[in-house]
């Protein structure tokens, strides 16, 4: 068994010696970042005109119930309806490209990451894993979101709160980290032929090998992050060779994990 850092040394070498592959990773993410950004824009631009004319719409409804006392005033028209019902479809939209361009190009990077330290798993079965475990992971995601926020809008009515003020914010970040953390290693299994049961019992069982990995892939991240923002006043440029510096580093880390995952832990006796 390696250490983790003597990983991270052999990573660096590898994507040093494909440098092709690593420039082709960080152009998949700056792709999807630029063309989801546009695809946000648009779609957000579109379900913002209806929200604003549905709160327009009920407020003249609750004007017109203030005045008359009349219940039928609240009785949605059909033209709210229609608003209500396109921003429905609009946060679908915003929420369904997000997961199928983020999804895909992740696919890609995964296969790439794998590919450099030696995996010569099908292209079309990474993406299709990929596309299972992200649809996995963010419903978990979002049932927790979901959870927490009615526990805490429970608590606020209840006579006795079921949960502290600020305590289901904790639970609900603490709860999405540990997501977060089976997610990422279950990408570095993506090419095992049972990569959810395998990443689960690894990410266990190696705890303190991956925990390593992450955190120093996302302290590097905010690292970037603030270089970022720090050197924006000094021009676009400075800010994009920040993002791609992050963008390096990420794919770095893919090539880390998989490398993690594939070498062998010795048994105690």
């Amino acid at each position: 068994m390696r250490t983790v850092f003597s990983l991270l040394k052999k990573a660096s070498k590898t994507v040093t010696k494909h440098w092709l592959l690593l420039l082709v990773a960080i152009i998949i993410d700056l792709v999807f970042i630029v063309s989801y950004g546009m695809i946000y824009t648009n779609l957000f631009a579109d379900t913002a005109d209806h929200v604003d004319a549905f709160n327009r719409i009920l407020a003249e409804q609750t004007g017109a119930f203030v005045g008359t006392q009349n219940p039928e005033a609240l009785t949605l028209m059909p033209e709210a309806l229609d608003h209500y019902h396109a921003i429905l479809w609009g946060i679908a939209y915003i929420i369904g490209t997000f997961y199928v361009i983020f999804a895909i190009s992740q696919g890609m990077n995964w296969w790439i990451a794998h590919r450099e330290e030696g995996e010569r798993s099908g292209f079309l079965l990474i993406l299709w894993r990929s596309l299972r475990l992200n649809l996995l992971w963010a419903l978990l995601s979002a049932g927790i979101i979901f959870l927490m926020a009615w526990l805490g809008q429970q608590s606020a009515v209840a006579p006795v709160p079921i949960i502290g003020p600020k305590a289901y914010q904790y639970t609900a970040f603490a709860l999405l980290s540990i997501v977060g953390y089976f997610a990422m290693v279950s990408f570095a299994f993506i090419t095992h032929p049972a990569p959810l049961r395998t990443s689960f019992v690894q990410a266990v069982k190696n705890i303190k090998r991956f925990i390593v990995v992450i955190i120093m892939g996302f302290a590097v991240m905010v690292l970037c992050g603030v270089a970022m923002v720090t050197v924006a006043a000094y021009g676009y440029l400075f800010s994009l060779i920040a993002v791609i510096v992050m963008l390096g580093w990420i794919a770095l880390c893919r090539v880390w994990l998989s490398l993690l995952a594939h070498d062998p832990v010795p048994r105690r006796a």
